[in-house]
């Protein structure tokens, strides 16, 4: 099955000025699909990792403020 364009979505992105990094969060079937549409909007990437998304309820003590 090829994997069409619509398959990645873009979710956010964090700056962390003082390593002059920024991470982007993308969904996507695999990481060579979202490097190639890291690619195709013009992103400089030097990798595309799996990472893993914890979503906690504030009301259930999850605000890390």
């Amino acid at each position: 099955m090829e994997e069409g364009r619509g398959d990645v979505h873009y979710l956010s992105s964090v700056f962390l000025p003082e390593d002059e990094v920024c991470l982007h969060l993308f969904d996507g079937p695999s990481s060579a699909a979202v490097g190639r549409a890291a690619a195709r909007v013009g992103l400089s990437i030097e990798r595309v990792i799996e990472a893993l998304v914890e979503e906690r309820n504030r009301e259930e003590g999850g605000d890390m403020r």
